[in-house]
């Protein structure tokens, strides 16, 4: 690990920097290069904010709790000098973290494309997760990845590591695209939901929803 400037570590391995927000695109950037961003950018588009990390000496740093340790999960062993390097200050013991569930796959299919390179093509799985204050709908694909999606007013978003975009939905009868830049997420509809055409028709050209007033009918068909 490096230690470039105060509350900034270097991973040379992954070529990713950190600050007290996690994973830093512009320190990133700065001290490996804009390819090195790029990647980073890539990972953390199709994650959830984190708030915990591994690196790549097996260390473990949690944001929430402002401490890192030598033995990864296990949290025993605290590491002073990441600890104070990140976050300033002495560290204190945490408790042990609860696993995690892991990814499912469910009984649909999903094609991820990124600046038009395949990234991810097949089995994944839709559903629902009320927060408390707000409806998320969430696809999970076998590779671990996790798309969440809320409705903002008349908005379809995405939030994840990176930050909130607004996602525009294609209907292409068979499936439903969700697009936001340079991501494009295909998934397959129900079944019983389909009114694509008869084998051997062509497909019309998909029709650009936003996600205002055409598109909850849309959403609802697809995480039921």
């Amino acid at each position: 690990m490096d230690f470039p400037q105060p509350g900034v570590i270097c991973d040379s391995t992954y070529q990713i920097c950190l600050d007290q927000q996690g994973p830093s695109l512009p320190l990133t950037r700065q001290f490996f290069g804009p390819a090195a961003a790029n990647r980073l950018l890539a990972q953390l588009s199709s994650r959830p904010p984190q708030r915990d990390f591994m690196l790549s000496g097996g260390q473990l740093c949690d944001l929430n709790q402002r401490n890192c340790w030598d033995d990864g999960w296990r949290r025993r062993a605290v590491s002073v000098p990441l600890s104070r390097q990140l976050f300033g200050a002495g560290p204190v013991p945490g408790p042990m973290p609860m696993p995690g569930p892991q990814a499912s796959q469910g009984n649909r299919s999903c094609q991820l494309s990124q600046r038009g390179m395949p990234v991810f093509n097949g089995a994944c799985r839709l559903y629902r997760q009320n927060d408390g204050y707000a409806q998320s709908y969430l696809v999970e694909m076998g590779s671990g990845q996790v798309f969440r999606y809320q409705r903002r007013g008349n908005l379809l978003v995405l939030n994840d590591a990176t930050g909130t975009w607004p996602v525009f939905l294609f209907d292409r009868g068979n499936s439903v695209q969700f697009r936001r830049a340079y991501l494009l997420l295909d998934v397959s509809r129900p079944m019983q939901a389909r009114g694509g055409p008869a084998d051997g028709a062509t497909l019309p050209s998909p029709t650009p929803r936003s996600s205002g007033e055409a598109a909850p009918d849309l959403i609802d068909g697809l995480f039921q």
